[in-house]
């Protein structure tokens, strides 16, 4: 029951945070070397790119509590629906674009396959 009452506080927290395209430019600026603080730049991210429409506040809260990066790469299929419903595919689609490079090095390789080129992480064998 506290993760509703830490909800409540959340439009406060979202309107101080960045938007997509200033965190792409934070992830090109060079790599953090903190891999939590990565993830939380994604969230935010995403969390910045949904807005505070009150009919998304399920997909809010799941932003919120998503465990890790893959957590957060698997919502994004949600969160285009979301966007696009708002304001059109295609405008849903040019945001996703502005997000999805910053799950690089942070998803397993599998997933990061639909990243491009320029994986950095080496395969475990």
């Amino acid at each position: 029951m506290s993760w509703v009452m830490e909800s409540l506080g959340l439009r406060v927290w979202l309107a101080s945070r960045s938007t997509p395209a200033a965190a792409v430019r934070a992830a090109a600026a060079g790599p953090s070397g903190n891999r939590q603080d990565e993830t939380e730049a994604v969230r935010q991210s995403m969390l910045a790119a949904l807005g505070d429409a009150p009919q998304h506040r399920p997909l809010r809260l799941k932003l919120v509590h998503a465990s890790d990066a893959e957590a957060l790469w698997h919502l994004r299929n949600a969160l285009m629906a979301a966007l696009a419903a708002r304001q059109g595919e295609a405008w849903a689609a040019r945001q996703l674009a502005q997000l999805t490079p910053l799950f690089r090095n942070l998803v397993p390789e599998g997933l990061a396959c639909r990243l491009g080129p320029g994986r950095t992480t080496p395969r475990e064998p």
